[in-house]
């Protein structure tokens, strides 16, 4: 009947209308005109891969399918699997079902293109799960833009829009705006709970907090983003218990030997399993974090001196329980006085000493070692070398002094460490 009808141009409207239309009909007199098409999208007999052709035309009318509330129940990931073209379309809309969309795009969401993250990232009506994500997004504009959002805690909103930096206070190339855009200097365990919900870069800065609880860190020790995951093995807050259960979930052994963390049994472990890898890469990564970490037990820092590899003796020099008459002996090989001055296990004699050195990159060094005496340090703040002074400078433990004396530098650029390690200091304070 309704084929016969179909037919008749003036009943065709009619029929097209009608929700028990059968899809071959309906698929035909689409292409009849655009207002026919509208009604097809309208209709809930339509065929969904045909909705979802139309529905990128027609919005507002795919919208108003009373199938679609059904087809959501039914296929949870329907959003997910829909082409991004289509849900950038339905996104742009203010009638648009967003806590529908974002419930079907969450295992999928930070994969998705900015066409559809930045319109989520804005709306009033985005739940806060998919906010966390979208504040957590690698993709700074992204970050940005859900950090603003009125229904993100305020602390968090700071850590979104921050920039995370691991940057060399001396270096004079970074820009000094970027020291204010820095992650808060104290995060509230609530804070860094929701970090760990979030999105990649929220879960980043909460695995690499050492304030985010235990149970928090060996969850994200596990997390799927490799970035993550190294940075919560290697977080000192994780406990020696979980670092040795990791021992056999995570393959990141390297990042369990950098962990001071680590017990000496699970150290042990990671050494005999580095012995039977294969990967030189792998090998040598592990080892060269064994030689530097100072919980690595005696006998491997012995067996690791015995394989003469430069990098691993390097690694021992710096070693605060590295065997004295090991540092003794570093202390006649002028190759490596730049890394053993770093050493705070030296003796005050050796440090006075390697501080008065010719070699400017020893005495720059000398600067950073937390165990140098005052007189040594206020000495290396007159040194003719500014890269020297600069060192100097950006010591969060700098002396006021010393402050004073370094305020009043001749080199700009000794000043302008200065001020960036006086923002440094007053977030230590903060933390205290």
């Amino acid at each position: 009947m309704l084929e016969n009808f179909a037919k008749d141009p003036t009943l065709a409207e009619a029929v097209v209308q009608n929700p028990n239309c059968p899809p071959e009909i309906l698929e035909r007199l689409r292409l009849y005109s655009r207002g026919m098409e509208k009604l097809v999208v309208k209709n809930p007999n339509t065929p969904k891969h045909l909705l979802l052709k139309l529905g990128e035309r027609h919005p507002k009318e795919f919208l108003q399918n009373p199938i679609l509330l059904l087809i959501t129940l039914e296929e949870p990931d329907f959003w997910a699997k829909a082409p991004d073209d289509f849900v950038e379309k339905i996104l742009a809309r203010s009638d648009a079902p967003f806590e529908t969309i974002c419930q079907s795009l969450m295992t999928s969401l930070l994969n998705k293109r900015d066409g559809i993250l930045l319109p989520l990232a804005g709306h009033p009506n985005t739940p806060q799960e998919t906010l966390l994500q979208l504040a957590g997004c690698w993709r700074h504009h992204i970050r940005w833009k859900a950090s603003k959002h009125p229904n993100l805690p305020r602390e968090l909103s700071e850590v979104a829009r921050a920039e995370f930096l691991r940057v060399d206070l001396t270096d004079e190339t970074v820009h000094s705006k970027l020291y204010h855009d820095e992650v808060p200097a104290f995060l509230s365990v609530e804070v860094l709970r929701l970090c760990a919900r979030g999105g990649p870069w929220l879960r980043y800065v909460a695995a690499s907090d050492q304030n985010t609880p235990g149970e928090v860190l060996e969850q994200l020790a596990l997390d799927p983003d490799p970035q993550v995951r190294g940075v919560a093995i290697a977080n000192p807050s994780q406990t020696p218990e979980a670092l040795h259960r990791l021992l056999d979930t995570s393959p990141l052994h390297a990042d369990i030997a950098k962990n001071p963390s680590a017990s000496g049994e699970t150290l042990c472990a990671v050494w005999a399993m580095n012995q039977q890898k294969k990967n030189p890469h792998i090998d040598h990564a592990t080892r060269l974090f064994l030689s530097k970490n100072p919980s690595t037990p005696e006998k491997i820092l012995r067996e690791l001196y015995e394989l003469k590899v430069p990098e691993y003796l390097q690694g021992l020099t710096q070693n605060p329980s590295c065997p004295k008459e090991l540092l003794q002996f570093f202390e006649g090989q002028l190759d490596v006085l730049e890394f053993l001055v770093l050493n705070p296990a030296l003796s005050k004699e050796s440090l006075c000493r390697l501080a008065t050195s010719t070699d400017d990159a020893v005495r720059r060094n000398a600067a950073k070692n937390p165990s140098l005496p005052k007189d040594c340090l206020e000495k290396l703040a007159r040194d003719p070398n500014p890269e020297v002074r600069k060192q100097v400078a950006a010591r969060v433990d700098l002396p006021a002094e010393l402050q004073v004396l370094l305020a009043l530098d001749g080199n700009t650029s000794v000043q302008k460490v200065l001020l960036r390690a006086k923002e440094r200091r007053s977030k230590s304070y903060l933390k205290k």
